[in-house]
């Protein structure tokens, strides 16, 4: 998302006493998918969701997305891609994860620029865009649209209830959007997502 001070909210007003939960819970779903998943699928699905920890703490303590993460989360996808594709075809395997990736980049760049030009603010912010990128190259598109759609219906359900205990919501209320789009990717992921 942009930086809290372009859409009025101070970061240390951002940090619900929750960052250490949500890390806590993300770390705890690698070490599952540790077990779950066979193997080496479970040790990219554990980096997955280190990835999605630093994502989740960072998003919701500042709203703001480490470039360097979204960065890990792509360079991760072309290895895993170039790791499970047979010989002949790993590089097809790569290009697959790119272009699923930058397919989604371009989806929510879109959307970025349609609402700033009808609202004249930013709904959408940059690491959310090149977030949403980095963990499409992770899926297949159909499982890279679910991925989307869930961390959509989340954000608007958790805003639903933030603004029932509040009363109503604010006009501009920030919701830190990478904070469950990468939780969302991460779990279409595990539950059969990934190409194959």
């Amino acid at each position: 998302m942009t930086g809290c001070e372009d859409i009025g909210f101070e970061p240390e007003r951002a940090t619900p006493g929750l960052d250490v939960s949500c890390l806590a819970g993300c770390l705890a779903a690698g070490a599952g998918s540790l077990v779950l998943l066979p193997s080496p699928d479970g040790a990219f699905a554990l980096l997955f969701a280190v990835l999605t920890a630093w994502v989740v703490r960072s998003d919701i303590r500042d709203f703001l997305i480490p470039d360097m993460a979204s960065a890990g989360l792509v360079a991760l996808s072309l290895l895993r891609a170039w790791v499970f594709a047979p010989e002949p075809e790993r590089v097809e395997a790569m290009i697959a994860a790119l272009t699923c990736g930058l397919c989604a980049l371009a989806l929510m760049a879109a959307l970025q620029t349609a609402y700033r030009l009808w609202r004249g603010h930013e709904g959408l912010g940059l690491g959310d865009v090149k977030l949403a990128g980095a963990c499409a190259a992770w899926l297949d598109p159909a499982a890279a649209a679910t991925a989307l759609e869930i961390a959509a219906l989340a954000g608007l359900l958790i805003l639903l209830v933030v603004g029932w205990r509040r009363g109503g919501l604010e006009e501009g209320q920030p919701l830190p959007f990478g904070a469950v789009l990468a939780p969302a990717a991460f779990l279409v992921f595990c539950t059969g997502g990934a190409p194959a």
